[in-house]
């Protein structure tokens, strides 16, 4: 797995520049950071640095060398890294875990108002998604008219949003319907969901999720309290509300790029919205199509930074 930046593990690698100012900065501001957290970044920053160790690999039969730094294998945002995880695990999924059947993808986006409460509570993200996860189970008993009929999936909660910015929520590779047990056997029916399907899906799991978090004593407006971890508090925040953390430009807004005038443009086939829920089923992989099933697995499992470019701009910023 080539590493996604140019440049690793040296002063000339702009992510590197990027995380070490950043702590800088903190330490500056006398804030800090869970212990873990620091670990994951201090890791980081020594990721392919031969100066943190290396092996010296040597091939008696062509005497030929190769110094090979040693690697963080960290779980957080590491491109290298993940990207070598994210590999491993796609191919694993597709030799191992999945069956030759038809595998949909669902995405559900949950609305602004909860993505910070459930970003700094595990609890409650894994609490909406098991209350998605049982309606989408239900429709699929309901379509093939198989009450005791069983389906799977396997979910990858993602952090990140296309601009890097904090933004929970669930990629499901769902069967695309469920096993049944008759006099002939174990089989698998299968449904497929239209547009319809998922506008009243996405109505059922809102209403569903808002009530969930509503016994549990969380309101429309709700946030929980940040509990000492001042420093991930203040980013998350941050990073949820668009504005800069720390440093001189602090509380100023992330400076966005509107592209083709800000037209609006209508949902997708097999998507639907409700209350700031969005649902989309419109990715399918087909029985036999294990090449398909391996991309869509890395798609789902892919790092913030796998494919993200970093360059330097000409003024420096």
């Amino acid at each position: 797995m080539p590493c996604a930046l140019e440049i690793r593990g040296s002063a000339k690698d702009l992510l590197h520049e990027i995380v070490d100012e950043g702590l800088t900065a903190f330490r500056d501001n006398d804030l800090e950071l869970p212990a873990p957290v620091m670990r994951e970044l201090q890791a980081f920053l020594a990721c392919g640095d031969p100066a943190y160790g290396f092996a010296w690999l040597h091939c008696d039969g062509c005497d030929h060398h190769r110094l090979v730094p040693f690697s963080c294998k960290g779980r957080g945002f590491c491109p290298c890294c993940c990207g070598r995880r994210m590999a491993d695990r796609a191919a694993w999924w597709g030799e191992r875990v999945f069956p030759h059947v038809p595998i949909r993808q669902w995405v559900l986006t949950i609305p602004w108002k909860r993505r910070l409460l459930l970003a700094r509570n595990s609890e409650l993200a894994l609490g909406v998604l098991g209350v998605a996860q049982r309606v989408i189970e239900h429709w699929y008993r309901t379509q093939t008219h198989a009450p005791t009929g069983r389906g799977g999936s396997v979910t990858v909660i993602q952090r990140f949003g296309s601009s890097l910015n904090l933004n929970l929520h669930f990629h499901m590779l769902v069967l695309d319907g469920v096993y049944v047990q008759d006099s002939k056997g174990l089989h698998f029916r299968r449904a497929c969901p239209e547009t319809a399907d998922v506008e009243r899906l996405v109505v059922t799991i809102a209403d569903r999720c808002e009530a969930w978090l509503a016994r549990r004593g969380f309101g429309a407006e709700d946030v929980l309290d940040s509990e000492g971890d001042d420093g991930l508090a203040l980013l998350q925040e941050a990073s949820v509300g668009g504005y800069i953390a720390v440093g001189p430009r602090q509380k100023r807004k992330v400076r966005r790029v509107q592209i083709l005038g800000g037209q609006t443009y209508p949902l997708p086939k097999r998507t639907a919205s409700c209350d700031g829920y969005n649902l989309n089923a419109g990715v399918v992989v087909q029985a036999e199509d294990r090449a398909d099933l391996e991309r869509l697995s890395r798609y789902v499992l892919r790092p913030p930074l796998a494919k993200a470019r970093i360059e330097r701009r000409a003024d420096g910023t």
